[in-house]
């Protein structure tokens, strides 16, 4: 009984986690963030 209720939990505990994960890789791929200038856009010669 205790060995069936432990892998009910883990594949709860495993199903919540990924639905976090997903929600939480969702709503970063949703936010448009800042990319870092590489190096040859920081120079200014690279600029026309």
């Amino acid at each position: 009984m205790t060995t069936i209720a432990l892998i009910l939990l883990a594949l709860l505990a495993a199903g919540i986690g990924a639905t976090i994960i997903a929600i939480m890789r969702d709503g970063y791929r949703r936010v448009p963030r800042a990319r870092p200038l590489r190096e040859y856009e920081r120079d200014d010669h690279y600029r026309a």
